[in-house]
């Protein structure tokens, strides 16, 4: 093994002296993997990008989004997050940074200028970096942040697809062995294999493909909550009201504060080995700070940023309430009234019929409407307009959510025996431990029974 490289041993990270290592962190959501609610666009990342490069043409495209990963974290990112105590990211990306659906196992040197870029400015300042599969090919998921625009996550279905990772992470493996300052490789996020057994399957195969390359990088398998390693919360955090849609943002915003700190008191408490609160930077939805209102790419969208609001294309930090009566209710019980009990449920399980229809016509076919009159906007921009755009997602653009940096400088340098914790941990009243955290399918309940 890397001397120097973090290993685990049961339920902690361990650094090269054997010494405990918490990572306490948050994510860099919206950056190489764009997502709608994260950078205020309907839809999907690769069909807004197909959108800009219609209207932009290759090269004021390519300009572009070379200079939105630039400015997106720089130096200054991380000096903040130092001086809040965190000591990881989580970097999310999606597969098409680094490999085309044409060419496929043809991997793209240029998709890691920005990656490599991130990773160095992390090691400089001491800040560890999980690298995370966010959106693979043929979607993980049958949501929006895997890049998945039609809700079938193809990728269990079609072992080219699972091959294609595979290949990916080794060559990224390869990349970064050795490297001390990455903590690990999330390899495949957040999966929904309807069938469960197929995940399994697929770390079968790809654990070794990695360690024939990496030996020493911890794998950061998602799904596992049976075996005695490390818990790592790679996303969790509030959504936040805002004060020109909720009269009652603050009352609300402190209740969500307010539930937060009882959550990182628990994970405090519990020295869990790492956490990383979702997102670090977006447009004053959940991060840590959020975009000005007086930047050029907000004084450009708004308009279609309001729109989307209105119509509740996103499927996460939407309101709905209004599209309720008269359109939505009616089309729910209609929904209900036709299918039998017994056949109203559907992969994802957790999910209520009513989800599966709105996401389904507002999430997917709304959202594709709205996707050619977003990137309209863009028509006719200069490179100075299109680099004072993406410049709007800088450090300096941003404004800091004091109140929250505020919680996580308490608890990002917190110790479990620490004395502000006495008296304040929640101890639950049942035993939790083997239970999982999603609705399990209907045959499960009933082998359970």
């Amino acid at each position: 093994m890397s001397s120097e490289i973090l290993k685990t041993q049961g339920t902690q990270i361990l650094d090269a002296k054997g010494n405990v290592v918490l990572l306490r962190g948050t994510t860099l959501g919206g950056w190489m993997l764009m997502e709608n609610f994260i950078n205020g666009f309907p839809g999907r990342e690769s069909q807004i990008r197909k959108a800009l490069l219609n209207v932009l043409g290759v090269e004021k495209y390519e300009y572009f989004f070379d200079r939105f990963l630039e400015y997106f974290f720089t130096e200054k990112d991380a000096e903040f997050l130092v001086s809040l105590g965190i000591n990881s990211l989580h970097l999310p990306f999606n597969y098409r940074h680094f490999e085309d659906d044409m060419a496929p196992f043809e991997i793209k040197e240029q998709g890691f200028k920005h990656l490599d870029r991130v990773i160095d400015i992390c090691a400089k300042h001491k800040i560890y970096v999980i690298l995370d599969l966010h959106a693979a090919p043929g979607g993980q998921s049958q949501d929006w942040h895997c890049d998945n625009p039609t809700g079938y996550a193809a990728f269990w279905d079609h072992k080219h697809f699972q091959d294609r990772v595979i290949n990916l992470w080794r060559v990224i493996a390869g990349r970064y062995r050795g490297n001390p300052w990455v903590a690990g490789y999330n390899p495949l996020n957040e999966p929904a294999d309807e069938e469960w057994v197929r995940l399994l399957s697929f770390y079968d195969r790809l654990a070794p493909a990695i360690r024939e390359v990496d030996p020493d990088h911890i794998l950061f398998l998602e799904g596992n909550t049976k075996n005695n390693v490390p818990i790592w919360n790679g996303e969790f955090g509030p959504i936040y009201e805002k004060e020109e849609t909720n009269p009652d943002w603050e009352v609300h915003n402190q209740e969500r504060y307010s539930m937060l700190e009882k959550q990182l008191e628990i994970y405090t408490a519990d020295s869990i080995a790492a956490w990383s609160i979702w997102t670090y930077k977006d447009l004053n939805t959940m991060g840590l700070v959020h975009m000005q209102s007086n930047t050029p790419w907000i004084k450009l969208l708004d308009p279609i940023i309001k729109k989307k609001r209105q119509l509740a294309v996103d499927s996460w930090a939407y309101d709905d309430a209004h599209l309720q009566e008269g359109l939505f209710g009616p089309l729910h019980k209609w929904f209900e009234d036709n299918v039998p009990p017994q056949y109203g449920k559907k992969y994802p399980w957790q999910w209520r019929m009513n989800m599966h229809v709105f996401r389904g016509i507002r999430g997917i076919t709304m959202a594709e409407y709205m996707i050619p009159e977003w990137a309209d906007y863009f028509r006719d921009k200069s490179f100075e307009e299109l680099d004072a755009l993406a410049a709007s997602w800088k450090f300096e653009n941003c404004m800091i959510r004091d109140e929250l940096n505020t919680k996580l400088k308490l608890y990002s340098t917190m110790q479990s025996d620490d004395k502000r914790l006495v008296g304040k941990v929640i101890v639950p009243s049942v035993d939790l431990t083997t239970e999982g955290v999603f609705e399990l399918s209907p045959e499960e309940k009933e082998r359970k029974k």
